[in-house]
């Protein structure tokens, strides 16, 4: 047995936020090199994380609703 709402995980360089299906609906993409990551417009992984979790806390309360 799955989880039971919207949650999120680390792939690679990326956060995703998978629903009850596992469908993959939003990949947060970072970068951990400071140099490299204004050159390609990443966020840090802290950040990233966040937002990611952010997003899967809304499709959580929607689920709830």
């Amino acid at each position: 047995m799955g989880t039971k709402y919207p949650h999120c995980f680390q792939a690679g360089q990326s956060f995703v936020v998978e629903d009850v299906g596992g469908v993959a609906l939003v990949y947060v993409y970072f970068e951990g090199e400071t140099t490299r990551r204004g050159l390609v417009n990443r966020l840090p992984g802290a950040d990233a994380k966040a937002v990611a979790q952010t997003i899967a806390r809304a499709l959580t309360a929607d689920a709830k609703a």
